[in-house]
This record gives structure tokens, C-alpha cells and sequence, in this order.
């Protein structure tokens, strides 16, 4: 049997109030981390207090240190809002009541690269995916994590076949609503432009940052051109969040999409009608 690629994910605490109370990401990677199997799992996290002693930890003391390989600014909250203010429905988004949401997530996108050149390929996990997709972002009482059969005979073999492989979630196509803010901040019009000016075209698809399969090299590359493609974007007077930024990224190199369906059920064993109709 082939050595189980490594299980990679991050986890922020003291950002997102909203979520933190009912120790959102500590619940999954300690699941997680009891239903691995012999797969090693690391995890960047500015806060490792109640983690699974399985878990591997790579203490991150700066954000800033990371967010700024992609993006480097010396004021990102400001530049955030400037650049979402472009429309009032922006307003009402998460990352422009927080802004340093998008530093977190730049952050974590740098993370993932790092961790991908070190262990020579990862599975990326959002800490927070399984709760985010099956539960509505809530922690209920009552709840079914991950599935050790499902991740050591479904996960594991997909990710030694695969090179890098990403999620994908659809991109619709709305006659009279092309210009409205859309994905993270942009418009379906403002996707099209960004991809042009970053030299390919759109598919049908966008990028779901919170899953992934990323080899070495992949890694390496994604990390260079992404810094590359958010200058693009905010030249256009726009910002989004990493998985904008990732769509090009997987357009241009023509990588594969997997349906968050199908990944899910690589994962858990709760039933897909449960969670389909949040996809």
C-alpha cells in the first residue's frame, strides 16, 4: 500500500465571532484527526489550544507574513472596502463587514502552497467545509463528521491518481443580473473581464478554495501566478477573496474540477439529499 498523501488544513481563531463560540473548526479537525487513518494530518493555526494530540501543528504567529506573498499592501482592510465599494449590495457581504477576512484568506492560500512544496502533495481540507456545506454554518447538537472508511478507500485513492484537482461549484449565466455582484464581490461580467486580462476564459465553473488535491509543483506555480492575478484584479478596481483569484488560476492551466457533491461524499456518510439543496 502507498503512503497516504497528507491530510492539510488552517485554522484562525479570534476573526470570525460569528462562528468561534461553538468551537466551529476545533470539532472538525479533532474529528478529523480520529478518523484519518495512518494519513498524517498538519495544520497552521494561530491558536492550537484543544487540539487532537494526531494533529501535527505549524504555529502561525503572523497572518501578514503570508497574506503578503500574494498580496502586498501596507493597508489591506482599507483597500478591501475601497475596493468592494464599487456597488451598495456589496455592503451586506462578510468580507466588507470584516474586512481582514480577505488577509486571512490570502493567508491561508499561501499556507496551502507551502504545505504542498514541504509534504510534496496535500489533501486540503477547509477546516470548517463539513459544517459549512451539510449544517448551514452551524454547529448543531446533534452531528455526523467525517467517515474513516470514506477518506482512507474513496479520499486517499483519488488523491494518489490525481496531480492537483480542485472543487468547482457552477457559474450561472442570469440575463439582466451580469452586472451585479456575484461571486465575492463580482459580477459574472467582472469574472469574464478578469479572466481575459489574466489570458484565458472562463468555464463554467468557479474555484471552491476549500477543497483540494495540490501536488509540488502545482503549488509553486499557483502561489506566483495568484499574486500576479490579484494585482490584475484590483487594477480593475475590484477585489474578491482567493477562490476569485483561484478560478482564473484553474481556468488558464485548464486543471480539473470536481462537483462539491461528489467530493463531499468522499468524505462523510451523511446523505447527500441532506446537504445538496446548500450546494
Amino acid at each position: 500500500m502507498p503512503e497516504p498523501v497528507t491530510l492539510a488544513s488552517c485554522a484562525f481563531f479570534g476573526v470570525r465571532k460569528d462562528r468561534e463560540p461553538e468551537k466551529y473548526y476545533r470539532l472538525l479537525l479533532n474529528d478529523l484527526a480520529k478518523k484519518k487513518g495512518a494519513a498524517r494530518l498538519v495544520v497552521a493555526t494561530n491558536d492550537p489550544t484543544d487540539f487532537d494530540p494526531a494533529i501535527e501543528v505549524v504555529l502561525v504567529t503572523s497572518i501578514d507574513e503570508y497574506r503578503k506573498r500574494i498580496w502586498d499592501v501596507d493597508d489591506p482592510d482599507q483597500e478591501v472596502v475601497r475596493l468592494f465599494d464599487w456597488s451598495w449590495r456589496n455592503t451586506r457581504l462578510d468580507e466588507y463587514q470584516m474586512p481582514g477576512l480577505v488577509s486571512v484568506y490570502l493567508a491561508k492560500s499561501a499556507i496551502t502552497c507551502e504545505l504542498a512544496r514541504r509534504f510534496g502533495k496535500i489533501v486540503w481540507l477547509d477546516a470548517g467545509l463539513l459544517f459549512s456545506v451539510v449544517y448551514d454554518h452551524r454547529v448543531p447538537e446533534v452531528w455526523e463528521g467525517y467517515s474513516q472508511e470514506r477518506l482512507e478507500h474513496r479520499l486517499q485513492p483519488l488523491a494518489h491518481e490525481s496531480t492537483s484537482l480542485f472543487v468547482a461549484i457552477p457559474r450561472q449565466w442570469r440575463l439582466f443580473k451580469n452586472n451585479r455582484p456575484h461571486f465575492h464581490g463580482l459580477s459574472y461580467n467582472d469574472m469574464a473581464r478578469f479572466a481575459r486580462a489574466a489570458g484565458t476564459l472562463p468555464d463554467d465553473t468557479y474555484t471552491a478554495a476549500g477543497a483540494m488535491v495540490l501536488d509540488a509543483a502545482t503549488a509553486a506555480q499557483m502561489e506566483t501566478e495568484m499574486a500576479r492575478d490579484w494585482r490584475l484584479m484590483t487594477e480593475m478596481g475590484r477585489c474578491g477573496t482567493e477562490e476569485n483569484a483561484l478560478s482564473v488560476f484553474r481556468w488558464r492551466n485548464r486543471l480539473p474540477g470536481m462537483d462539491l457533491k461528489s467530493w463531499m461524499a468522499l468524505l462523510t456518510d451523511v446523505p447527500p439529499e441532506q446537504f445538496e439543496r446548500r450546494i
